[in-house]
């Protein structure tokens, strides 16, 4: 939705969220993003994240892999 973009609430909305999980005694918390997602990544990482597990996925063609 570009009329929110660089509004930063996505930033506001993470520190919220931080600081209501301190609060209740949580000290850490993960979330996940597709690596296209450079947006994203970026947000949380300016907000303090590091990533934490990378997820390789590859798509099998299954014409290749059948025999005849």
């Amino acid at each position: 939705m570009p009329a929110f973009r660089r509004r930063r609430i996505a930033q506001q909305l993470l520190a919220a969220l931080e600081q209501h999980l301190a609060s209740a005694g949580i000290t850490r918390f993960r979330l996940f993003t597709l690596a296209a997602n450079a947006s994203a990544r970026a947000t949380y990482e300016s907000a303090g994240f590091a990533a934490y597990e990378i997820l390789y996925e590859k798509l099998v063609d299954r014409r290749e892999t059948a025999h005849p």
